[in-house]
């Protein structure tokens, strides 16, 4: 009886404890919680962003664990469009850093007189101006003219998509490192074209993995001695057609 006893005053004792731990360990994490959320050591004091101009957000006196990262990434995303991404990070204690990711240029394309540069994704990251971008291949489509384009927002025109293929697709075999492209036009898809050093290079549908790398492969460096005098290289065919200046 008594190893009884004392078997179950050892479990009361225990459970007792372990109560008590438990509320200590609640005690303390209130306390610390409270720390952190209260603290003026981890209010924001500073703002680091790669923006040149001023981000309006009233985070500054705002405690640093309360600021939810992923909300304010994507309002700040909504908010400029023309940035692929918008990474934000606490470094503590007291600093919020954002960064805005820049999207690349790809294109440009002229509506209404005016010239806008486009991504990969078709969203209007630049313009308009009166002049044209250099160094940007400019895009030529049926409608142009009529195109409703803003800052910040995806474009829809004909054959977009494949014109967004054609050009990641030069880039990566370094056309235009090599070769001056100034335009590419898209007026049908079978009718998809562009210039290179002068020649009329119609190209048409996609895939043109295939198509460019008999081009840089074996046309042009086979026929590097009469390129002034070609005007225009089809692709269009099983076996590419080559026509000359009158």
């Amino acid at each position: 009886m008594k190893k009884g006893k004392l078997k179950k005053i050892k479990v009361i004792f225990l459970s007792i404890l372990l109560i008590l731990l438990i509320l200590i360990l609640v005690f303390l994490f209130i306390k610390l919680k409270n720390f952190f959320l209260e603290s003026p050591l981890f209010r924001i004091k500073r703002i680091k962003t790669n923006l040149s101009e001023d981000i309006s957000l009233s985070f500054l006196g705002k405690n640093i664990f309360s600021v939810d990262i992923k909300a304010v990434s994507s309002q700040l995303t909504q908010s400029y469009p023309q940035y692929k991404e918008v990474v934000v990070k606490r470094v503590f204690p007291d600093t919020l850093s954002i960064e805005f990711i820049k999207r690349l240029p790809l294109f440009q394309i002229k509506v209404k007189d005016r010239f806008w540069i486009v991504d990969e994704e078709l969203i209007v990251i630049s313009g308009p101006q009166e002049e044209e971008f250099a160094h940007i291949p400019l895009v030529n489509s049926s409608l142009n003219r009529n195109l409703e384009i803003y800052l910040g927002k995806e474009i829809f025109f004909p054959y977009a998509k494949e014109i967004v293929s054609l050009i990641k697709e030069l880039k990566t075999k370094n056309f235009f490192k090599d070769f001056e492209i100034p335009s590419i036009f898209s007026y049908t898809l079978n009718d998809i074209h562009f210039n290179l050093n002068k020649i009329d290079i119609r190209i048409g549908p996609p895939p043109y993995k295939r198509k460019l790398k008999i081009l840089k492969e074996m046309i042009l460096p086979r026929f590097y001695e009469e390129l002034e005098r070609i005007a225009y290289i089809d692709l269009r065919f099983k076996d590419p057609v080559i026509g000359y200046r009158r």
